[in-house]
């Protein structure tokens, strides 16, 4: 898809068949690169805790079940739809958008995680990332929310 909407990507392998892309729209230079991160693939799963085939996105009872069935995908998606429609509406950018979605979630093994991009770090380097899960914590005298 990228490729058909020229733009360069390249694909670093963190292991054998484990492909990360990495694409970027370039800006004028004026500010550091920012980053739109997510994860593409899901944790493990212990399949006879599951009265379902945890992997097949099964509709019961009005509920879908399936390991990591919604996860980070939407992030993901919109990433990807941001990435491209800045590039589609020529969007003079200040700065790089460096779209990467990994394979891995950052807690798993190394060979998949963030911490593998240490030997590729000039292509994600970033002043921000955009990533699921932060939280902010604001302290007051009387509690913390």
């Amino acid at each position: 898809m990228l490729t058909a909407e020229g733009i360069t990507a390249q694909i670093f392998e963190s292991a054998p068949g484990r492909g990360n892309i990495v694409a970027r729209l370039k800006g004028n230079g004026k500010k550091k690169p920012l980053l739109l991160m997510g994860h593409l693939d899901v944790v493990g799963v212990e399949r006879d805790k599951w009265t379902v085939d945890p992997f097949a996105a099964t509709i019961k009872d009005g509920y879908l079940y399936g390991r990591g069935s919604v996860d980070d995908k939407s992030m993901d998606a919109a990433n990807l739809e941001v990435f491209l429609l800045l590039h589609r509406m020529k969007v003079p950018l200040d700065r790089d958008v460096i779209l990467l979605p990994k394979p891995a979630k950052k807690a798993q093994a190394s060979t998949a995680s963030i911490s593998w991009w240490k030997k590729h770090w000039d292509e994600i380097a970033c002043e921000y990332a955009l990533n699921e899960g932060a939280m902010f914590r604001k302290k007051t005298a009387k509690h913390s929310t």
